[in-house]
């Protein structure tokens, strides 16, 4: 059998026919043809030699869990990077740093790490006591993090 060609074109702003008839098709072929016409969505994409754009749309985009992480390392990269830019633009090492806030140096280590996730309120106001304040926004998801953001789960007590 031959390949079905599908035309999509609008006859005014309000009536797109294609969606009517997509519409009235069983659900089985409807599933197919909404899948078909994502690839070739994606073979519409900007073209890109970028490395890290091709492994996000190949192995990233689309997976929520993957999604979900890649947020959460960022956020911690970002965190970790401007407790090292604050100390060292400071001229501070990390046991100067630990000795002024009252914390061990491996505190102060483990803050910079990217893999930390126990940072604590007290600690970074401590931190951001010489001439920063600190600011912790909570800001509205963008539709898709709302789409790929699993629920939280309790924090580990271990």
């Amino acid at each position: 059998m031959p390949p079905t060609k599908i035309v999509i074109y609008q006859e005014s702003k309000d009536n797109v026919p294609l969606n009517d008839w997509l519409a009235t098709l069983p659900d089985a072929v409807r599933v197919r043809c909404d899948a078909k016409m994502e690839q070739l969505a994606e073979l519409q994409r900007e073209p890109t030699d970028d490395a890290v754009t091709i492994i996000h749309r190949r192995y990233i985009e689309g997976n929520p869990e993957l999604e979900a992480y890649l947020i959460e390392e960022r956020e911690r990269l970002l965190l970790a990077g401007r407790i090292y830019d604050l100390r060292v633009n400071a001229g501070m090492s990390h046991a100067e740093l630990a000795k002024k806030i009252g914390v061990p140096t491996s505190t102060i280590v483990r803050l910079e790490d990217t893999d930390y996730d126990r940072h604590s309120l007290p600690l970074l106001r401590k931190i951001a006591a010489f001439g920063m304040r600190l600011e912790l926004n909570i800001v509205p998801m963008t539709k898709k993090e709302v789409r790929t953001t699993p629920p939280l789960k309790p924090h580990d007590q271990s």
